[in-house]
């Protein structure tokens, strides 16, 4: 077995949910009033970004 991996780190994986709710939120604030339906899958990806945040 290789002392080398491609998985990321810990570290890096929350930086990646941080950016993805980052994103979500911004694009929730700027433009959910117009698409209330995309609005709503938007605050999933949020929501789900914190469900994976608690298994790391």
């Amino acid at each position: 077995m290789s002392i080398y991996t491609t998985e990321p780190s810990k570290g890096a994986k929350n930086r990646a949910l941080n950016r993805a709710q980052c994103e979500a939120f911004d694009w929730m604030r700027d433009h959910g009033d117009t698409f209330p339906e995309m609005r709503d899958l938007y605050q999933q990806i949020h929501d789900q970004a914190d469900k994976e945040r608690q298994k790391l």
